[in-house]
Protein backbone atom coordinates (compact mmCIF):
# COMPACT_ATOMS: atom_id res chain seq x y z
CA UNK A 1 0.00 0.00 0.00
CA UNK A 2 1.06 3.42 -0.70
CA UNK A 3 0.44 6.60 -0.39
CA UNK A 4 0.97 10.29 -2.15
CA UNK A 5 -0.51 13.43 -2.16
CA UNK A 6 -1.36 16.22 -5.01
CA UNK A 7 -2.87 19.83 -4.95
CA UNK A 8 -3.96 19.40 -0.71
CA UNK A 9 -5.24 15.59 -1.63
CA UNK A 10 -4.02 12.29 -0.53
CA UNK A 11 -4.34 9.07 -2.46
CA UNK A 12 -3.11 5.63 -1.68
CA UNK A 13 -2.44 3.03 -3.96
CA UNK A 14 -2.72 -0.77 -2.85
CA UNK A 15 -2.19 -3.93 -5.24
CA UNK A 16 -3.76 -7.18 -5.41
CA UNK A 17 -2.43 -10.47 -6.63
CA UNK A 18 -4.48 -13.36 -7.95
CA UNK A 19 -2.80 -16.62 -8.67
CA UNK A 20 -5.69 -18.77 -9.86
CA UNK A 21 -5.17 -22.69 -9.31
CA UNK A 22 -6.25 -25.85 -12.24
CA UNK A 23 -9.38 -25.76 -10.31
CA UNK A 24 -10.27 -22.10 -10.82
CA UNK A 25 -11.12 -21.86 -14.45
CA UNK A 26 -14.22 -20.00 -15.34
CA UNK A 27 -15.72 -16.20 -15.64
CA UNK A 28 -15.59 -14.17 -12.27
CA UNK A 29 -17.38 -10.98 -11.45
CA UNK A 30 -15.24 -8.79 -9.69
CA UNK A 31 -16.06 -5.72 -7.41
CA UNK A 32 -14.17 -3.40 -5.81
CA UNK A 33 -15.09 -0.75 -2.91
CA UNK A 34 -13.34 2.39 -1.28
CA UNK A 35 -14.58 3.70 1.87
CA UNK A 36 -13.12 6.83 3.60
CA UNK A 37 -13.11 7.69 7.04
CA UNK A 38 -16.25 9.98 6.51
CA UNK A 39 -18.29 6.58 5.46
CA UNK A 40 -18.35 7.39 1.94
CA UNK A 41 -17.79 4.79 -0.20
CA UNK A 42 -17.16 4.21 -4.07
CA UNK A 43 -17.62 1.02 -6.34
CA UNK A 44 -15.89 -0.56 -9.45
CA UNK A 45 -16.36 -3.76 -10.86
CA UNK A 46 -15.03 -5.61 -14.01
CA UNK A 47 -15.11 -9.06 -15.03
CA UNK A 48 -12.16 -11.52 -14.62
CA UNK A 49 -11.87 -14.82 -16.94
CA UNK A 50 -9.94 -17.66 -15.71
CA UNK A 51 -8.72 -20.18 -18.91
CA UNK A 52 -8.83 -24.19 -17.88
CA UNK A 53 -5.92 -25.50 -18.71
CA UNK A 54 -5.91 -29.46 -18.74
CA UNK A 55 -3.99 -32.29 -17.23
CA UNK A 56 -4.57 -35.38 -19.51
CA UNK A 57 -5.74 -38.67 -17.69
CA UNK A 58 -2.31 -40.93 -17.24
CA UNK A 59 -1.44 -44.62 -16.90
CA UNK A 60 0.23 -44.99 -13.64
CA UNK A 61 0.72 -48.71 -13.31
CA UNK A 62 0.42 -51.79 -16.02
CA UNK A 63 -2.52 -53.36 -16.45
CA UNK A 64 -2.26 -57.28 -15.38
CA UNK A 65 -2.98 -60.22 -17.77
CA UNK A 66 -6.64 -60.94 -16.85
CA UNK A 67 -6.40 -64.97 -16.53
CA UNK A 68 -9.74 -66.77 -15.83
CA UNK A 69 -10.61 -70.59 -16.36
CA UNK A 70 -13.76 -71.78 -18.97
CA UNK A 71 -17.68 -71.03 -17.30
CA UNK A 72 -16.37 -69.20 -14.55
CA UNK A 73 -17.88 -65.70 -15.32
CA UNK A 74 -15.91 -63.02 -13.09
CA UNK A 75 -17.21 -59.73 -11.56
CA UNK A 76 -15.22 -57.05 -10.60
CA UNK A 77 -12.33 -58.55 -11.90
CA UNK A 78 -10.45 -55.56 -12.32
CA UNK A 79 -11.12 -51.48 -10.81
CA UNK A 80 -9.61 -49.29 -13.75
CA UNK A 81 -9.00 -46.57 -10.89
CA UNK A 82 -6.47 -48.55 -9.72
CA UNK A 83 -4.41 -48.23 -12.90
CA UNK A 84 -5.36 -44.91 -14.39
CA UNK A 85 -5.74 -41.67 -12.33
CA UNK A 86 -6.65 -37.62 -13.58
CA UNK A 87 -5.61 -34.68 -11.33
CA UNK A 88 -8.21 -32.41 -12.80
CA UNK A 89 -10.87 -35.31 -11.73
CA UNK A 90 -9.15 -35.86 -8.16
CA UNK A 91 -8.60 -32.58 -7.04
CA UNK A 92 -11.25 -30.67 -8.69
CA UNK A 93 -13.95 -33.22 -9.06
CA UNK A 94 -13.74 -32.90 -12.75
CA UNK A 95 -15.69 -36.14 -15.19
CA UNK A 96 -14.30 -38.87 -16.28
CA UNK A 97 -15.15 -42.05 -18.16
CA UNK A 98 -14.16 -45.56 -19.31
CA UNK A 99 -14.07 -47.29 -22.22
CA UNK A 100 -13.08 -50.81 -23.27
CA UNK A 101 -12.59 -52.08 -27.17
CA UNK A 102 -12.05 -55.52 -28.03
CA UNK A 103 -8.61 -55.75 -30.08
CA UNK A 104 -8.90 -59.11 -32.29
CA UNK A 105 -12.23 -57.43 -33.96
CA UNK A 106 -15.81 -58.87 -32.79
CA UNK A 107 -15.56 -61.11 -29.92
CA UNK A 108 -19.11 -62.95 -29.24
CA UNK A 109 -17.76 -66.05 -27.05
CA UNK A 110 -16.08 -63.08 -24.36
CA UNK A 111 -18.18 -60.20 -23.04
CA UNK A 112 -16.31 -57.55 -20.95
CA UNK A 113 -18.05 -54.96 -19.61
CA UNK A 114 -17.85 -51.92 -17.38
CA UNK A 115 -19.83 -50.96 -14.62
CA UNK A 116 -18.04 -46.93 -14.27
CA UNK A 117 -14.37 -48.07 -13.41
CA UNK A 118 -15.34 -51.99 -12.72
CA UNK A 119 -14.39 -54.55 -14.99
CA UNK A 120 -16.83 -57.55 -15.57
CA UNK A 121 -15.86 -60.66 -17.96
CA UNK A 122 -19.10 -62.81 -19.15
CA UNK A 123 -17.67 -66.12 -21.14
CA UNK A 124 -19.78 -67.62 -23.83
CA UNK A 125 -20.63 -71.62 -22.58
CA UNK A 126 -17.34 -73.72 -23.25
CA UNK A 127 -15.07 -71.28 -24.32
CA UNK A 128 -11.54 -70.88 -24.31
CA UNK A 129 -8.98 -69.06 -25.65
CA UNK A 130 -7.39 -65.44 -25.59
CA UNK A 131 -8.38 -61.70 -26.11
CA UNK A 132 -6.29 -58.80 -26.53
CA UNK A 133 -8.57 -56.01 -24.43
CA UNK A 134 -7.56 -52.33 -24.77
CA UNK A 135 -9.27 -49.84 -21.57
CA UNK A 136 -9.30 -46.48 -22.01
CA UNK A 137 -9.99 -43.42 -19.35
CA UNK A 138 -11.57 -40.36 -20.65
CA UNK A 139 -12.09 -36.81 -20.04
CA UNK A 140 -13.88 -33.99 -21.86
CA UNK A 141 -10.64 -33.85 -24.17
CA UNK A 142 -7.96 -36.75 -24.26
CA UNK A 143 -7.61 -39.87 -23.07
CA UNK A 144 -5.20 -42.32 -21.94
CA UNK A 145 -4.91 -46.01 -23.02
CA UNK A 146 -3.45 -49.58 -22.41
CA UNK A 147 -3.90 -52.62 -23.53
CA UNK A 148 -3.90 -56.01 -21.47
CA UNK A 149 -4.62 -60.02 -22.52
CA UNK A 150 -7.75 -61.85 -21.15
CA UNK A 151 -6.77 -65.63 -21.44
CA UNK A 152 -9.59 -68.26 -20.48
CA UNK A 153 -7.82 -71.33 -19.93
CA UNK A 154 -9.44 -74.44 -20.86
CA UNK A 155 -11.24 -76.92 -19.31
CA UNK A 156 -12.40 -80.30 -20.32
CA UNK A 157 -16.25 -81.68 -20.40
CA UNK A 158 -16.81 -85.29 -20.33
CA UNK A 159 -18.03 -86.77 -23.05
CA UNK A 160 -22.04 -87.73 -22.97
CA UNK A 161 -23.55 -90.91 -24.53
CA UNK A 162 -26.86 -91.69 -25.25
CA UNK A 163 -28.57 -94.19 -24.67
CA UNK A 164 -27.91 -97.60 -26.14
CA UNK A 165 -30.46 -99.02 -28.30
CA UNK A 166 -30.39 -102.84 -28.10
CA UNK A 167 -29.57 -104.70 -31.27
CA UNK A 168 -30.95 -108.27 -33.15
CA UNK A 169 -28.53 -109.35 -35.23
CA UNK A 170 -29.17 -111.83 -37.70
CA UNK A 171 -26.09 -114.43 -38.36
CA UNK A 172 -24.98 -114.38 -42.02
CA UNK A 173 -26.44 -110.71 -42.41
CA UNK A 174 -24.39 -107.30 -42.44
CA UNK A 175 -25.02 -105.46 -39.35
CA UNK A 176 -24.34 -102.13 -38.97
CA UNK A 177 -25.03 -99.14 -35.81
CA UNK A 178 -24.54 -95.80 -35.27
CA UNK A 179 -23.36 -93.73 -32.20
CA UNK A 180 -23.53 -90.27 -31.91
CA UNK A 181 -21.25 -89.22 -28.99
CA UNK A 182 -21.58 -85.27 -27.57
CA UNK A 183 -19.11 -83.38 -26.54
CA UNK A 184 -19.26 -79.24 -25.86
CA UNK A 185 -15.62 -78.85 -26.31
CA UNK A 186 -15.90 -80.28 -30.07
CA UNK A 187 -15.51 -77.34 -31.37
CA UNK A 188 -12.61 -75.90 -29.56
CA UNK A 189 -9.97 -79.02 -31.00
CA UNK A 190 -11.08 -82.08 -28.46
CA UNK A 191 -10.50 -85.36 -30.42
CA UNK A 192 -13.11 -88.01 -29.08
CA UNK A 193 -11.89 -91.89 -29.27
CA UNK A 194 -14.36 -94.89 -29.37
CA UNK A 195 -13.36 -98.70 -27.91
CA UNK A 196 -14.74 -101.53 -26.98
CA UNK A 197 -14.63 -104.62 -24.83
CA UNK A 198 -16.82 -107.52 -24.26
CA UNK A 199 -15.98 -110.62 -21.81
CA UNK A 200 -17.55 -113.35 -24.13
CA UNK A 201 -17.56 -111.44 -27.70
CA UNK A 202 -14.46 -111.22 -29.84
CA UNK A 203 -14.83 -107.45 -30.50
CA UNK A 204 -11.86 -107.59 -32.79
CA UNK A 205 -14.69 -108.82 -35.50
CA UNK A 206 -16.74 -105.39 -35.10
CA UNK A 207 -14.81 -102.37 -37.19
CA UNK A 208 -15.46 -99.17 -35.97
CA UNK A 209 -15.34 -96.29 -38.33
CA UNK A 210 -15.67 -92.47 -37.87
CA UNK A 211 -18.23 -91.03 -39.73
CA UNK A 212 -17.39 -87.40 -38.39
CA UNK A 213 -15.79 -86.39 -34.95
CA UNK A 214 -18.85 -87.04 -32.96
CA UNK A 215 -20.19 -90.26 -34.86
CA UNK A 216 -19.23 -93.74 -35.38
CA UNK A 217 -20.14 -96.69 -37.11
CA UNK A 218 -19.96 -100.42 -35.62
CA UNK A 219 -20.28 -102.97 -38.41
CA UNK A 220 -19.97 -107.01 -38.38
CA UNK A 221 -21.01 -110.01 -40.30
CA UNK A 222 -21.42 -112.31 -37.30
CA UNK A 223 -22.15 -116.24 -38.04
CA UNK A 224 -23.46 -119.26 -36.40
CA UNK A 225 -20.24 -119.42 -34.15
CA UNK A 226 -21.75 -116.05 -33.02
CA UNK A 227 -25.01 -116.91 -31.61
CA UNK A 228 -26.30 -115.69 -28.31
CA UNK A 229 -26.50 -112.61 -26.14
CA UNK A 230 -23.63 -109.85 -25.79
CA UNK A 231 -23.26 -107.33 -23.66
CA UNK A 232 -20.49 -105.06 -25.55
CA UNK A 233 -19.24 -102.16 -23.09
CA UNK A 234 -18.30 -98.55 -25.66
CA UNK A 235 -15.80 -96.46 -23.63
CA UNK A 236 -15.46 -93.12 -24.98
CA UNK A 237 -12.43 -90.58 -24.18
CA UNK A 238 -11.85 -87.51 -25.06
CA UNK A 239 -8.11 -85.77 -25.54
CA UNK A 240 -8.61 -84.32 -21.52
CA UNK A 241 -9.02 -88.18 -20.51
CA UNK A 242 -12.15 -87.85 -19.62
CA UNK A 243 -14.17 -90.31 -20.43
CA UNK A 244 -17.96 -91.89 -20.46
CA UNK A 245 -18.97 -95.92 -21.09
CA UNK A 246 -21.98 -97.54 -21.92
CA UNK A 247 -23.35 -101.01 -22.40
CA UNK A 248 -24.69 -102.01 -25.68
CA UNK A 249 -26.80 -105.21 -26.00
CA UNK A 250 -26.39 -107.38 -29.25
CA UNK A 251 -28.57 -110.56 -29.69
CA UNK A 252 -27.34 -112.77 -33.01
CA UNK A 253 -30.29 -114.99 -34.04
CA UNK A 254 -30.01 -117.78 -36.24
CA UNK A 255 -30.74 -116.23 -39.50
CA UNK A 256 -30.93 -118.63 -42.53
CA UNK A 257 -31.35 -117.29 -45.95
CA UNK A 258 -33.89 -118.08 -48.74
CA UNK A 259 -33.19 -121.28 -51.09
CA UNK A 260 -34.27 -121.34 -54.53
CA UNK A 261 -36.78 -124.78 -54.92
CA UNK A 262 -36.65 -123.77 -58.66
CA UNK A 263 -33.97 -121.89 -60.80
CA UNK A 264 -34.76 -120.53 -63.70
CA UNK A 265 -33.62 -121.91 -66.80
CA UNK A 266 -31.36 -120.71 -69.61
CA UNK A 267 -34.43 -119.14 -72.33
CA UNK A 268 -34.33 -118.53 -75.87
CA UNK A 269 -37.13 -116.46 -77.04
CA UNK A 270 -37.76 -113.80 -80.47
CA UNK A 271 -38.61 -110.63 -79.46
CA UNK A 272 -41.91 -110.75 -80.50
CA UNK A 273 -42.43 -113.55 -77.40
CA UNK A 274 -43.33 -112.12 -73.86
CA UNK A 275 -40.35 -113.04 -71.33
CA UNK A 276 -42.33 -115.29 -68.79
CA UNK A 277 -40.51 -116.71 -66.13
CA UNK A 278 -41.44 -117.79 -62.75
CA UNK A 279 -38.98 -118.38 -59.79
CA UNK A 280 -40.15 -120.04 -56.71
CA UNK A 281 -38.29 -119.18 -53.29
CA UNK A 282 -38.65 -120.46 -49.87
CA UNK A 283 -37.11 -119.29 -46.77
CA UNK A 284 -36.78 -121.06 -44.00
CA UNK A 285 -37.03 -118.33 -41.39
CA UNK A 286 -40.74 -117.11 -42.91
CA UNK A 287 -39.16 -113.84 -43.87
CA UNK A 288 -40.07 -111.90 -46.09
CA UNK A 289 -38.20 -111.57 -49.34
CA UNK A 290 -36.81 -109.05 -52.02
CA UNK A 291 -35.88 -110.01 -55.34
CA UNK A 292 -33.53 -108.33 -57.65
CA UNK A 293 -32.02 -108.49 -61.01
CA UNK A 294 -28.69 -107.55 -62.56
CA UNK A 295 -27.60 -108.05 -66.21
CA UNK A 296 -31.04 -108.05 -67.61
CA UNK A 297 -32.46 -105.82 -70.98
CA UNK A 298 -34.43 -102.88 -70.10
CA UNK A 299 -37.32 -104.35 -70.99
CA UNK A 300 -37.56 -107.30 -68.41
CA UNK A 301 -37.79 -106.71 -64.49
CA UNK A 302 -38.94 -109.38 -61.47
CA UNK A 303 -41.71 -108.16 -59.05
CA UNK A 304 -42.62 -109.20 -55.25
CA UNK A 305 -43.65 -112.34 -56.38
CA UNK A 306 -40.05 -113.32 -58.34
CA UNK A 307 -41.90 -113.18 -61.63
CA UNK A 308 -39.47 -112.48 -64.30
CA UNK A 309 -41.15 -110.72 -67.42
CA UNK A 310 -40.90 -108.51 -70.04
CA UNK A 311 -42.29 -106.62 -73.35
CA UNK A 312 -39.07 -106.30 -75.78
CA UNK A 313 -38.35 -105.65 -79.03
CA UNK A 314 -35.95 -105.21 -81.75
CA UNK A 315 -33.86 -102.45 -79.15
CA UNK A 316 -33.41 -105.28 -76.85
CA UNK A 317 -32.10 -108.26 -79.41
CA UNK A 318 -28.75 -109.88 -78.17
CA UNK A 319 -27.78 -112.57 -75.46
CA UNK A 320 -28.14 -111.71 -71.27
CA UNK A 321 -26.50 -113.16 -68.12
CA UNK A 322 -29.04 -112.63 -65.80
CA UNK A 323 -28.41 -112.85 -62.16
CA UNK A 324 -31.41 -113.14 -59.68
CA UNK A 325 -30.75 -112.32 -55.83
CA UNK A 326 -33.42 -112.82 -53.40
CA UNK A 327 -32.92 -111.47 -50.21
CA UNK A 328 -34.51 -111.29 -46.81
CA UNK A 329 -35.26 -108.48 -44.52
CA UNK A 330 -32.26 -109.06 -42.54
CA UNK A 331 -29.68 -109.53 -45.08
CA UNK A 332 -29.61 -113.00 -45.72
CA UNK A 333 -29.32 -113.89 -49.64
CA UNK A 334 -29.10 -115.86 -52.01
CA UNK A 335 -28.64 -115.77 -55.59
CA UNK A 336 -28.83 -117.80 -59.31
CA UNK A 337 -28.37 -116.95 -62.79
CA UNK A 338 -29.31 -118.04 -66.15
CA UNK A 339 -29.05 -117.23 -69.81
CA UNK A 340 -31.49 -115.25 -71.74
CA UNK A 341 -31.45 -115.05 -75.75
CA UNK A 342 -33.95 -112.79 -77.20
CA UNK A 343 -34.03 -113.77 -81.14
CA UNK A 344 -34.41 -110.95 -84.36
CA UNK A 345 -37.48 -112.31 -86.15
CA UNK A 346 -36.66 -111.91 -89.89
CA UNK A 347 -39.56 -109.92 -92.04
CA UNK A 348 -39.77 -109.49 -95.25
CA UNK A 349 -38.93 -105.92 -97.12
CA UNK A 350 -41.96 -103.52 -97.53
CA UNK A 351 -42.05 -101.13 -101.18
CA UNK A 352 -43.61 -98.00 -101.82
CA UNK A 353 -46.05 -97.84 -103.87
CA UNK A 354 -45.04 -97.03 -107.08
CA UNK A 355 -47.29 -94.78 -109.69
CA UNK A 356 -48.28 -95.51 -112.99
CA UNK A 357 -45.10 -94.43 -115.67
CA UNK A 358 -45.04 -93.19 -119.26
CA UNK A 359 -42.39 -93.16 -121.51
CA UNK A 360 -42.23 -93.14 -125.82
CA UNK A 361 -40.88 -95.93 -127.82
CA UNK A 362 -37.32 -96.07 -128.66
CA UNK A 363 -36.42 -94.01 -124.95
CA UNK A 364 -34.67 -95.48 -121.58
CA UNK A 365 -37.40 -95.21 -119.01
CA UNK A 366 -36.01 -94.18 -115.60
CA UNK A 367 -37.93 -94.12 -112.04
CA UNK A 368 -37.08 -94.57 -108.56
CA UNK A 369 -38.10 -98.14 -106.45
CA UNK A 370 -38.60 -97.46 -102.31
CA UNK A 371 -38.37 -99.90 -99.78
CA UNK A 372 -38.36 -100.72 -96.50
CA UNK A 373 -37.25 -103.05 -94.39
CA UNK A 374 -38.10 -103.74 -90.62
CA UNK A 375 -34.58 -105.73 -89.63
CA UNK A 376 -32.34 -102.64 -91.14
Amino acid sequence: QQAASENGQTYTTQTWTYAPGFCDAGSYAVLFRVNDSAGTQKNTSWALTVTNTNRLPQQNTTLPVLNLTEDINVTAILNLTDYFYDLDARECNNSVTYSVTMLNGSASDVNVSLDGATVNVTLASNWCGSQLVRFSMNDSSAASSANTSLVVTCTGDAPFLPVLVPQNVSAFTDWSYTVGVTDNDIGFGDVLNLSLNSSRLNVTNITISSLNSTHFTLSASPVLADLGHYDVLLNVSDSFGLRVAGTLGIWVKTNRAPYFTDRPLNTSLTIYENVSIQVNVTDPDADAINFTLTGEPSCVSVNATGFVGGDCGKADIGNYSINLSATDIYGAVNRTSFHLELRNVWEAPVLASIGSQQTRVGRMLTFTVNATDPDL
